[in-house]
């Protein structure tokens, strides 16, 4: 139902979610100054002529969909908000994964071949969806909640 605000918000992390698919989350500067991408599932260079790819990143590409799946997901299971509630928060343990891998590989491809670090407007993407997914988790614990209590005046 669109009128729960648990469904706005969940449709506002799979929106971020597939956004992140096509804008790269960090920008790496080399000793040579060049600058590398580090987009949906594979470091390369900004520069579109020498388009091959410096390293793929598998994890990165499997998570961001499979975020983006998760959160669709529960939109459509509000008759359910127990699994609902349960999606949602398998949504959120994917999002954090989806962070803490993303800093893995910025830190360790920072030590090893580049020397600087850029976030780009879309790296803030995944701590905006986790704090909608949040949000969204106990609008629909409060739900669950209110419903129960209407079973027990019952």
């Amino acid at each position: 139902m669109i009128q729960r605000i648990q469904t706005i918000l969940l449709l506002i992390v799979f929106a971020l979610s597939v956004m992140l698919m096509f804008f790269p989350l960090y920008e790496f500067t080399d000793n040579n100054g060049h600058t590398f991408l580090f987009g949906f599932d594979k470091i390369k260079p900004a520069v579109p002529e020498n388009a091959q790819t410096i390293k793929s990143i598998i994890p990165v590409g499997v998570l961001i969909p499979a975020t983006s799946v998760f959160a669709l997901i529960s939109i459509f299971l509000y008759k359910k908000r127990k699994v609902q509630k349960w999606f949602c928060l398998v949504t959120i343990v994917l999002i954090a994964f989806l962070i803490l891998l993303a800093f893995f590989f910025a830190s360790r491809f920072t030590t090893n071949i580049f020397t600087s670090v850029h976030i780009k407007f879309a790296g803030i993407f995944p701590f905006i969806e986790l704090i909608l997914c949040y949000l969204a988790y106990r609008k629909i614990k409060d739900d669950e909640e209110l419903v129960k209590s209407y079973d027990r005046i019952r």
